[in-house]
């Protein structure tokens, strides 16, 4: 019977185990909401002081559609400065049909997030999307961050959610 425990289990750890890496369609990161129910990215500009948040699906690769016109996101400096708030309005987009109450993106801009080197953590204050409301998600940039498009670090901590 040992012996048999020992083979069953020398063949599951030769077995390779496959994990599936989200790629953040703009280069910037990629935040979980909930366990892999969507997610949103997040760009940051820093010359700009600007943040842009797209809606995506579970995949990371679709975009999908909020009814909300601001989401708000608190920012807080790794350099010590004291907590942002950035309201994100939402965009609209003639070529893909978005309007204002009906899009995947919002955008932001704040000098308190201009050329934060240092990097920043924050919170998506609230986010309802595909039915679900999603409070209080977490997310961090690293220092010296900048767009890798198609690369992009992994979020660092995990989201909570909240019907």
């Amino acid at each position: 019977m040992k012996r048999m425990l020992l083979m069953l289990a020398l063949v599951l750890t030769a077995i390779p185990v496959w994990a599936y890496t989200y790629k953040p369609p703009h280069g910037g990161i990629l935040v979980e909401l909930g366990r892999q129910e969507a997610f949103v990215e997040l760009v940051y500009d820093a010359a700009e002081g600007s943040l842009l948040l797209y809606s995506l699906d579970e995949n990371a690769e679709t975009r999908v559609l909020l009814e909300q016109n601001q989401i708000v996101v608190h920012i807080i400096s790794n350099s010590g400065a004291p907590r942002s708030i950035v309201p994100l309005k939402a965009l609209e987009d003639r070529y893909t049909g978005e309007t204002l109450g009906n899009t995947s993106t919002f955008k932001g801009q704040s000098e308190e997030l201009k050329g934060l080197a240092l990097g920043f953590s924050g919170v998506v204050v609230s986010v309802n999307s595909k039915g679900r409301n999603f409070r209080d998600v977490p997310f961090q940039f690293p220092p010296n961050w900048s767009p890798s498009y198609g690369i992009g670090p992994s979020p660092t901590a995990s989201p909570s959610a909240a019907n």
